[in-house]
């Protein structure tokens, strides 16, 4: 299940990433469009982070 699971993320990491990269660059040029589009992937994670403490918070507060 685990090797099904790697391949299937994989494939879903492939057919989003580019896309958003390509039109981040559209976006704000070839000069600014990898640093944001680097902000944009270090917010993301900072999102995933704060929500999952969130979760943690409130579970530890409501008890289910």
């Amino acid at each position: 299940m685990l090797t099904i699971f790697a391949i299937v993320y994989g494939l879903d990491f492939i057919a989003t990433l580019p896309p958003t990269i390509r039109l981040t660059v559209g976006a704000f040029g070839r000069e600014m469009g990898s640093a944001v589009f680097g902000w944009i992937y270090a917010s993301h994670h900072v999102a995933a982070g704060l929500m999952a403490f969130g979760a943690d918070v409130s579970r530890d507060a409501i008890g289910t």
